[in-house]
């Protein structure tokens, strides 16, 4: 987990030290979920073949996980951007 934060840091430094884990656990939890999503049994290739409304349901497991990269990264970029109050807002 280390190595693959410290690579997150070399490409996007501006993480931090706090954030380059979040970004390397969300990635490996969401490849152990949409790799076997996204290698359908041959029973469902035929449903998706017989069902067009299941095909959609189908994963690009590049796709997802670009995705997900992409809006956890800028998810927590936004975070460190936005101002802190010490108050609640009423």
């Amino acid at each position: 987990m280390e190595a693959l934060g410290q690579m997150v840091l070399r490409h996007l430094p501006e993480l931090g030290m706090e954030n380059a884990p979040q970004v390397v656990e969300v990635t490996l939890l969401m490849a152990t979920t949409a790799w076997p999503c996204s290698r359908p049994s041959e029973a469902m290739l035929g449903a998706y073949a017989s069902e067009p409304a299941l095909a959609a349901m189908r994963l690009d497991f590049t796709e997802v996980m670009r995705r997900t990269v992409e809006v956890t990264i800028s998810g927590l970029l936004a975070r460190q951007k936005e101002p802190t109050s010490a108050s609640p807002l009423p």
